[in-house]
């Protein structure tokens, strides 16, 4: 009996990589970064480490102020 597959909205840690779930959604599959280019959060004194990859998490920064803009024009 195989294993089911793990959903692409769900982190993936394979060695020194890791898969982002949003770079993973958008492309229709895993896609894998070295670790560095996730970054750390502090999770009450424990380090964790992101799971979205940099690039994605500036995205949604951007995403949210644009948001955030159109609102306040209304």
């Amino acid at each position: 009996m195989g294993h089911k597959p793990r959903p692409l909205n769900r982190s993936v840690r394979d060695g020194q990589r890791k898969s982002c779930p949003r770079c993973s959604v958008l492309k229709g599959r895993l896609v894998f970064h070295p670790l560095e280019k996730f970054g750390y959060r502090d999770d009450g004194g424990v380090e964790r480490i992101q799971s979205w990859c940099e690039d994605c998490r500036n995205e949604g920064k951007k995403d949210r102020a644009e948001e955030e803009r159109c609102s306040h024009s209304l």
